[in-house]
C-alpha cells in the first residue's frame, strides 16, 4: 500500500476505515509507557494490545477522535520506541489491515458507495460482484492488485470500477488524466499496467501534457480531484483502497492495501 503524503505525518491509520468484520472488544488495555512522554498521547485509550512476536513488536489498537480504529506499534517492552505507519509483511501484504480486519468495528460506507456509483469510473469485467478500487497509476501495490485480479475478472467472477487518484509522484496526475481522458479508459489503464516498470515503480502510460489541457483533460482532472476528496473525507490514507459490499452481511466495507490472501479474499468477501 502506498500512503498519501498528507497522511505520513499523522496517526491517520484508520486504514480505509479498516474494513470489515466486527469483533468483540475486550476491556481497555493500558497504554504503553512511551505514550506518557509524547504530547497529546498521555490519555490515549487502547482497545486492544496484541503481541507480534514474529516482528518483535507490540500492536495497540486505538480509537481516533473521528471514531475509527487505528493501529500503532512499539517495541516489545513498550518503553523504547513507537512506530506510526503501516506494517507491510512478506509479499507486500498489509499486516495493519489484517489486524483491523480482525478487531475493527465496521463503518457504514453505503453513502460512499452511492456517491461513487454516479461517477465516471473505469469499468473492468462483465460478471460477478462489483467492487470499487481507488488507485494511483504509479502505485506498485495497485499494479499488483490489477495483476492479481486478471483471472477473476476475465472469467466473470469479479467486476472492478477503478477510481484514479494522483498523489504518489509528479507524473501521477498526468498519467491519471491520460487514462481518464482517453477514448477507451480501460484500454489506457491496461496499457499502463501491462507496461508498468516495477523496479522504478512507474506506470507505463505517457503522462498527458497539462500545459495546454483539452476539455476532456480538464474534465478528467476534475474527476480525479473528486476521487481524492472522497479519500480525504473517509480518511482513506493510501492506495489501493477497495470498497465492497459484504457477501454475508450485505453492508459496504472498505479495505486498504492488498488483502491477506490476495484476489481470492476479495472474491470471497464481496457480495
Amino acid at each position: 500500500m502506498r500512503l498519501s503524503a498528507s497522511l505520513i505525518m499523522t496517526l491517520g491509520l484508520s486504514l480505509a476505515g479498516g474494513a470489515a468484520m466486527a469483533a468483540e472488544h475486550a476491556a481497555p488495555e493500558a497504554a504503553p509507557a512511551i505514550t506518557q512522554t509524547i504530547p497529546g498521547m498521555a490519555n490515549l485509550k487502547v482497545e486492544k494490545k496484541i503481541a507480534l512476536k514474529q516482528y518483535g513488536l507490540t500492536a495497540y489498537i486505538v480509537k481516533t477522535p473521528q471514531g475509527r480504529s487505528s493501529v500503532f506499534y512499539t517495541d516489545a517492552s513498550g518503553k523504547k520506541f513507537m512506530i506510526l505507519g503501516l506494517l507491510i509483511g512478506p509479499g507486500g501484504h498489509n499486516e495493519t489491515a489484517k489486524l483491523l480486519l480482525a478487531n475493527n468495528t465496521p463503518i457504514n460506507y453505503s453513502k460512499l458507495a452511492a456517491a461513487v456509483a454516479t461517477r465516471k469510473v473505469i469499468h473492468d469485467g462483465t460478471k460477478g460482484p462489483l467492487i470499487y478500487a481507488f488507485f494511483d497509476p504509479n502505485c506498485i501495490f495497485c499494479h499488483k492488485l490489477w495483476a492479481a485480479t486478471r483471472t477473476d475478472v476475465e472469467t466473470g467472477k469479479l467486476q472492478i470500477d477503478w477510481l484514479p487518484v494522483a498523489f504518489l509522484k509528479q507524473s501521477s496526475q498526468g498519467k491519471a488524466v491520460a487514462i481518464m481522458s482517453s477514448k477507451d479508459p480501460l484500454n489506457a489503464m491496461n496499457d499502463n499496467e501491462i507496461n508498468f516498470n516495477s523496479s522504478e515503480e512507474e506506470g507505463g502510460i505517457t503522462p498527458a501534457d497539462m500545459a495546454e489541457p483539452t476539455t476532456a483533460m480538464k474534465q478528467a482532472a476534475h474527476q480525479i480531484a473528486e476521487n481524492e476528496a472522497t479519500m480525504r473525507e473517509y480518511h482513506f490514507n493510501g492506495t489501493p483502497t477497495i470498497v465492497f459490499k459484504g457477501k454475508k452481511d450485505g453492508k459496504w466495507h472498505a479495505f486498504g492495501g492488498m488483502p491477506p490472501g490476495g484476489a481470492s479474499t476479495i472474491v470471497a468477501l464481496a457480495g
